[in-house]
């Protein structure tokens, strides 16, 4: 299982040994998934997640990158100038995760100190709203189908934020 950043020889692939499957055929599949990307060996029993997580993965990142272009877009920045500052942050971050040898949550903290602008605690606290990164999933609000909430009466699809559990960095 391979990703689509191997288009750009960026892949993160996962391979997993069958039952006839050879020491030396595990070499051989991860130098030919190796010619776009990295390769990871994982258990069979472990491949639906490594597809939850990198196969599914770039999608996330491209969603992730829609929205915050958006965002400059109602903030006054052209769709050029607001995404190409998107690319480069997720570019950047992306370095530091991979480089760094720091959890992301200590990298997420240097930028959402005290000491950083007044919209970074502001946006933290809009992302985890509904719940923090780690909550499990069924604590958390499950998507609806458009169609349902609309037969239900409902207009926004979002609930209201939680406030029971204010997230780190919100002392703005």
């Amino acid at each position: 299982m391979t990703n689509t950043p191997a288009l750009v020889d960026e892949a993160m692939s996962v391979i997993s040994a069958g039952t006839h499957a050879t020491a030396e055929h595990l070499t051989h599949a991860e130098e030919i998934f190796g010619a776009v990307g990295k390769t990871l060996r994982v258990p069979e029993s472990q491949q639906d997640a490594c597809t939850a997580l990198s196969g599914s993965g770039p999608a996330y990142f491209f969603f992730l990158v829609e929205a915050m272009t958006d965002a400059g877009i109602l903030l006054g920045l052209p769709r050029d100038k607001a995404h190409d500052l998107i690319v480069q942050s997720a570019i950047g971050a992306a370095v530091m995760l991979r480089d760094s040898g720091e959890h992301p949550v200590k990298l997420r903290e240097n930028v959402t100190s005290p000491r950083a602008p007044p919209s970074t605690p502001s946006a933290n606290w809009r992302t985890t709203a509904y719940g923090p990164p780690s909550s499990p999933p069924g604590s958390r609000p499950r998507p609806q189908p458009r169609t349902r909430l609309r037969h239900q009466g409902l207009t926004n699809p979002l609930p209201a934020p939680r406030t029971d559990e204010p997230a780190s960095g919100t002392e703005d």
